[in-house]
């Protein structure tokens, strides 16, 4: 239980932290334009504690998660009305101080990020060590390289395999498939991928060495379940200067292919469930805390920075109600040299945030059903 309190602590000052600091950005750039700030506020709900200073009213909110600025201008229509006229508004700056404004929470986020992302790839060397295998991927700054760790080694079967119906014992090392000595466990994969419904001979070394024929299934699976033995890392060392932006682009192509992947599959099968299995909220963040927390505090902060990235990315997409869609809005109105009907733009924005809303709502439910961990917590 305590395990949980500490996850759930972690989570909530993770989110905390990073949306603070986005509206920290908006806060300072509507300063710097003499934007007049009516409230400033850290965490949501009932405000516990609140001081005026100047202008601008400073609170703390009951619950920690996230925060948000005040800004005279971008309120309800009536008040907006009633003080269209104060040069501290919102709508009275020019229309380059209004996209500053409305970008500088996603610069902080992506500044945070860089910060990060400078730092460890400075400590490791240049080298940023990756969770998935990207050997075919082509990245806009460094190369991928790939380090061996250890032999081609096995620690189970799948029953009723081909593997298992061979007699292969449950664990050893795989020397040798069709005579093909292998180096790296994803040749032993990529090998067997492409011989669906075929036999191939496995030399396998336990007790002994052993040739042992191997039916693949349809699918290309031998039943072996093979450990990985590489490390497949981004090595920056030729970029150093541009490193943390370069990995910064590198992970923004990283996950265009990979959306790109999962909706090109979705339209050939019919099957979108993956697309929904590769979206999480607050609840998917809480698992991958609980997976990150075991390699100590760089592994959070390195998390934090990728959720910083996330949410700067999220953020810059043209939907009225984040800061993309205003941004969206202003460049409209600059083009056709018209404003906006104000009231027509709040019901953009609400109708927006509504649908934003019902979709947290909707993920949040979707990893309560898919996910075993929190469904034994919420027992």
């Amino acid at each position: 239980m305590i395990s949980v309190v500490v996850n759930i602590l972690i989570v909530v000052l993770i989110l905390g932290f990073l949306i603070t600091i986005h509206e920290l950005g908006h806060f300072m750039a509507a300063k710097l334009f003499k934007v007049k700030v009516e409230a400033f506020a850290i965490g949501l709900g009932p405000k516990i504690f609140g001081k005026k200073i100047g202008e601008t009213e400073y609170r703390l909110n009951v619950f920690p998660l996230g925060g948000y600025v005040k800004i005279l201008g971008e309120g309800d229509e009536e008040r907006d009305k009633k003080e269209e006229k104060d040069p501290g508004n919102f709508k009275n700056k020019s229309k380059i101080a209004q996209v500053i404004i409305l970008l500088a929470g996603i610069t902080m986020n992506l500044v945070f990020a860089l910060v990060i992302y400078y730092g460890f790839i400075i400590s490791f060397s240049y080298k940023w060590a990756l969770g998935e295998d990207i050997r075919d991927f082509e990245p806009v700054v460094g190369t991928v390289e790939v380090e061996k760790v250890g032999k081609v080694k096995y620690d189970g079967l799948v029953e009723e395999s081909g593997a298992d119906k061979a007699g292969l014992p449950k664990n050893g090392e795989i020397m040798r498939v069709d005579g093909k000595e292998l180096v790296y466990s994803y040749e032993f994969r990529d090998y067997v991928s492409k011989r669906p419904n075929e036999n191939v001979i496995i030399d396998i070394c336990n007790t002994e060495c052993k040739d042992y024929s191997v039916n693949i299934s349809k699918e290309g699976k031998a039943g072996i379940y093979v450990a990985s033995n590489y490390i497949i890392f981004l090595d920056y060392s030729r970029d150093k200067v541009i490193s943390g932006v370069g990995h910064a682009l590198n992970l923004f192509k990283l996950m265009g292919e990979k959306l790109g992947s999962l909706f090109s599959e979705a339209k050939q099968t019919g099957d979108y469930s993956p697309i929904a299995n590769n979206i999480s909220g607050p609840i998917g963040i809480y698992l991958i805390v609980e997976a990150f927390k075991q390699y100590g505090f760089l592994s959070l902060l390195g998390l934090t920075a990728d959720l910083s990235f996330t949410l700067m990315i999220m953020n810059i997409l043209p939907i009225p109600a984040l800061d993309g869609g205003r941004v969206m809005l202003i460049i409209l109105e600059s083009i056709f040299g018209k404003y906006w009907n104000r009231k027509v733009e709040i019901w953009a924005i609400n109708i927006s945030f509504v649908f934003l809303l019902l979709l947290m709502v909707a993920i949040v439910f979707k990893d309560i059903i898919f996910f075993d961990d929190i469904r034994k917590l919420l027992r």
